[in-house]
């Protein structure tokens, strides 16, 4: 693969991702549209890697393809929850939820096809949701009523990078690392009861350099 064209993509990505930021701070009101620019861009820069890598591993790159396709539509649906800055719509932010969930169970599918499951690796996600339970308990965070959700999110997104981790591939380790990060903020920037400002800012860069990550990499088997 040529230099030019990882670097074109990046530059173009992060772009995309700095005008983001600033609508996420400016005006909320092309906020579904800036995140659905970027998700836009992962997805074609995973299938743009694919092509020029001469087509590696379909099945990896078709599971892949499908994992972002959801996470593109979460980050939609997330983007239209949060379309007004004084409130979030419910039913959008549940609905996003949902395909992100989805979309971790697909990336576990994946990589589960370089390292097989294995029962030991439930022991990093129920401790991640043991975490989650302590912050309840302290009252740092409050489910409420999509607790359960909260709960196999928390169990999905900690086998995902648990997984990662165990496919020894650097860059699937520090996509779903950041992916994961993102997420621990997330669960702060909308349930937490100590909010702070730059939570949405972090929760976006992390989550869009991750996600972007986890594209390329399709390009590097």
């Amino acid at each position: 693969m040529s230099l030019w064209i990882p670097v074109a993509c990046t530059g173009l990505y992060l772009t995309a991702l700095i005008a983001l930021l600033l609508v996420a701070k400016r005006s909320r009101k092309w906020y579904a549209l800036a995140k659905g620019l970027c998700s836009a861009l992962f997805v074609g820069t995973a299938v743009l890697g694919w092509l020029v890598s001469g087509k590696p591993a379909p099945v990896y790159f078709g599971l892949m393809l499908a994992a972002l396709l959801l996470c593109a539509s979460g980050d939609v649906l997330l983007g239209v929850a949060n379309s007004k800055a004084d409130r979030v719509r419910k039913g959008p932010f549940l609905a996003g939820a949902g395909f992100f969930t989805l979309a971790h169970g697909v990336f576990c599918a994946l990589f589960m096809m370089i390292t097989p499951f294995r029962w030991v690796d439930l022991l990093a996600p129920v401790a991640l949701m043991c975490v989650m339970w302590g912050l309840e308990r302290k009252n740092l965070i409050r489910l409420k009523k999509i607790r359960p959700l909260g709960y196999v999110y928390t169990l999905m997104v900690g086998l995902m990078a648990w997984k990662a981790v165990a496919t020894a591939l650097p860059i699937v380790i520090a996509g779903a690392s950041l992916f994961l990060i993102s997420d621990v903020i997330l669960l702060f920037l909308y349930f937490g009861t100590r909010r702070r400002a730059w939570y949405r800012t972090a929760n976006l860069t992390t989550y869009y350099v991750g996600v972007y990550l986890l594209a390329w990499s399709i390009s590097t088997l």
